[in-house]
């Protein structure tokens, strides 16, 4: 495992945006994370636009070994 803290999104971690800024999270690859939740990606109240990702071989203690999102957390991604 390449995180050794017991963190919230460990690969990628997305906090506190407020509802009018949008992060991208765009063709990345992200794998062999651990963390206590969002092993891969972890969204706290934030909504990402999450798009042509490698999400693989992540693990959560609790919840989300590859995205976990809470509080007002919504992210998107796009329908094809």
């Amino acid at each position: 495992m390449s995180s050794a803290s017991l963190a919230y999104g460990a690969g990628v971690s997305v906090k506190n945006l407020g509802t009018t800024a949008v992060a991208t999270i765009d063709q990345n690859i992200i794998v062999y994370n651990y963390a206590y939740d969002g092993g891969g990606i972890g969204c706290i109240d934030a909504s990402p636009r999450i798009t042509f990702n490698v999400i693989a071989w992540n693990f959560a203690q609790q919840d989300g070994g590859g995205i976990s999102c809470w509080r007002d957390a919504s992210p998107e991604s796009p329908t094809m």
